[in-house]
């Protein structure tokens, strides 16, 4: 047999395999229709049956988010006020540092110091956070830390 023979023969075979798979996929795709009306008849049906429900868990959820930002700010300017970490049972601080430099004076930096030929940033930052380079700032966030678990009067 030829390769030409061979490439006949086998497009073919894969034309085959592919009307198969096209009506398979139809099939699947009929099936699929049908379920996805069903879940947005149930959806539907949900909504309209439980809308006082949903209501009170959107207005709670959103109340509730809210509150906790407030709560957040208010144990961060307690903290910034005091300086104490640990502002009341359950509230405290939790203070990240972070390292802000141009990429470009970092890569110039570590290539005086042949460090590299491209910036490894988790290396770079790791000898920055120790010893920094003049062009290296360091910069402190503030994050309120709950634990809801601990604060006085949660049961």
């Amino acid at each position: 047999m030829t390769t030409i023979e061979a490439v006949k023969l086998d497009a073919k075979r894969v034309l085959e395999m592919r009307r198969a798979f096209d009506e398979i996929e139809r099939e699947y795709n009929a099936k699929c229709a049908a379920l996805n009306d069903e879940i947005d008849r149930l959806n539907k049906e949900f909504v309209n049956e439980n809308a006082e429900l949903i209501a009170q868990y959107t207005e709670a959820r959103d109340k509730a988010v809210d509150e906790t930002i407030a709560l957040r700010t208010l144990v961060v300017r307690a903290f910034e006020e005091s300086g104490e970490k640990q502002v009341a049972p359950g509230l405290s601080v939790r203070v990240n540092k972070s390292l802000k430099y141009d990429p470009n004076t970092a890569l110039d930096w570590a290539r005086t110091h042949q460090f590299a030929l491209a910036l490894d940033k988790k290396a770079f930052e790791k000898i920055a956070s120790v010893q920094p380079p003049d062009f290296v700032e360091t910069v402190e966030t503030v994050s309120a830390v709950i634990a809801w678990d601990k604060i006085e009067g949660a049961e």
